[in-house]
């Protein structure tokens, strides 16, 4: 339990030191709002996976047991594999003469 509240407190300093060494190069317009939550909610959800993955036996099929859960990951697979299809639909497809048009 010590060694990883040390390893936690390891990486949210290391990660507050990446933030603070990039605020020179402000104008890249790094926005910290979506890496402080994530430095913050990504502890939290890696505790609740653990404890669901322990709870279940290591089975991660129990994460797909409701339907809501089924139809939020299938979304999620498509919204990853979106640009693959729309690319080689695009590569299928005839080009396009600017005379036909």
């Amino acid at each position: 339990m010590i060694r990883r509240t040390l390893i936690r407190a390891l990486t949210t300093l290391s990660a507050s030191l990446v933030l603070a060494d990039n605020y020179p190069y402000r104008p890249i317009t790094l926005v910290l709002a979506p890496a402080i939550l994530g430095v913050v909610l990504g502890t939290m959800m890696e505790e609740n996976f653990v404890t669901s993955m322990i709870k279940s036996d290591g089975d991660p099929l129990v994460f797909f047991t409701r339907p809501i859960a089924m139809w939020l990951a299938a979304g999620t697979l498509l919204i990853l594999i979106w640009p693959v299809i729309t690319w080689a639909w695009r590569r299928s497809r005839p080009p396009v003469d600017a005379a036909s048009r």
